[in-house]
Parts: structure tokens; sequence; C-alpha cells
């Protein structure tokens, strides 16, 4: 049924339910109805907030989206695009502030701050991670982008930025498309010659961390 957002009783409509029973508790086509605010002539803003979320798939795919992806989708003109785009980026950016105050003391810490950043990925990426001596973040760095199973790394660019940050020491992160934890001959290879390299110019490599969609797993630890 098609029926117009103001003929829904009130307590159902998603301002309501936001302002009543609190925004996290909104479902995400709830959600999506705040940021798209009106439907069109033929569709409710219900309802053509349900065949976004069917056409783009899954809340991981709106990572990697673009505003003509969003505007192919009937409905969706160049303001509601806009909108959710600016949504995503908003959200993006309070995690990275939140990056910032919290000291990356174990796998598990790095994984939970920059886990997002590889979400819905299909080729691997690579990031360098740069600490204080209190290991603060300091900044971060995209260095490398490869292929589905292959990326490669060059410590000169590890390095680059390690000395450009004034950084104490670094962890690298990299991703498997593939879901498969376990490092690579050619991960543990660069893993030990940066590593090595760390070590003389006394900036320590302190972990090097592979991500996927099922998890994490430490290559120094293991």
């Amino acid at each position: 049924m098609n029926y117009k957002i103001k003929e829904m009783q009130e307590e159902l409509k998603p301002r309501y339910r936001a302002k009543s029973k609190g925004i996290s508790n909104l479902s995400d086509e709830e959600l999506l109805s705040l940021i798209i605010r009106c439907g069109t002539k033929d569709k409710n803003v219900k309802n053509l907030s349900i065949e976004v979320l069917q056409r783009v798939g899954n809340l991981n795919n709106f990572l990697n989206i673009d505003i003509k992806d969003l505007m192919r989708i009937k409905g969706i003109g160049e303001v509601s695009a806009l909108s959710i785009l600016a949504s995503i980026e908003l959200g993006k950016r309070v995690l990275n502030y939140h990056q910032d105050k919290i000291k990356l003391i174990s796998s598990k810490s790095v994984y939970d701050c920059f886990k997002y950043l590889f979400i819905g990925l299909k080729q691997e990426k690579v990031i360098g991670i740069y600490l204080d001596n209190s290991k603060k973040l300091i900044n971060y760095k995209e260095l490398f982008i490869g292929t589905v199973n292959n990326c490669l790394i060059h410590p000169r660019e590890v390095f680059k930025y390690a000395v450009t940050f004034s950084a104490s020491s670094l962890i690298l992160v990299h991703n498997h498309p593939s879901g498969n934890l376990n490092p690579s001959k050619e991960d543990l290879r660069v893993t030990k010659e940066i590593k090595e390299i760390a070590s003389k110019i006394n900036i320590p490599l302190l972990d090097h961390i592979i991500i996927s969609d099922t998890g994490y797993k430490s290559i120094i630890d293991n």
C-alpha cells in the first residue's frame, strides 16, 4: 500500500519514533527516511527508503557508493543523494575524531578503530598507522591499493610518512578480501623486512594486522 507518510499514525512516523524512542532504536529504513525526508508522487519516503536499501544491498556498500549510483534509483534526485552521502561522510569523520582519543595498545584496539576503512573492499589495501611515544595516534595514511589478492608494500613509502609525522612507532594494517586471515609468504617477507628496517632507524614496527570481514589476525603476535 503506497500511503502517504502524513496518513500514518503519528506514533509510527520515523520523526515521532526518533523523539520518543531515541534515534538508536530506529530501523535502517526509518533512519534513511529521515535523511531522504520526502518521497515522490508515486512512492512515499518509506517505500523509497526500502527500495534504496534493497538496491544498495547492505549497509557496507554505502561506504563505496557515489552520487551517480544513488541517482540511478528512481525517486532519488541530486538533493536526496547528496543528503545520504553527507550523512555517510559525517559518520566517517566522527569515527576519525574518535580515533584521535584512543591509545592503540593492542591488535584488537587497532582493529576496532580501523576496520571500517576496509568494509566491502574488493581489493587489498594497506594503511600505515603512526603513533607518538604514548602509543596515541598521530595520523594514518593509505599507502597502497592492489588487486583482489595482492598488494605490494614498499618500505620507502612506509617510512617516508613515519619521518614526516615524527612518529615514535608504527603499525601496518591490510585486508584480505578473500576472508582468509592467514598471512601469505609475501606478507611474512614484507613484515620481516620492514621490522628490520624499523629497528635500525629506531621507529619500531609494533604490529602488522590482517583484516577481513570475519575478523583480524596479527602477523607479529602469531
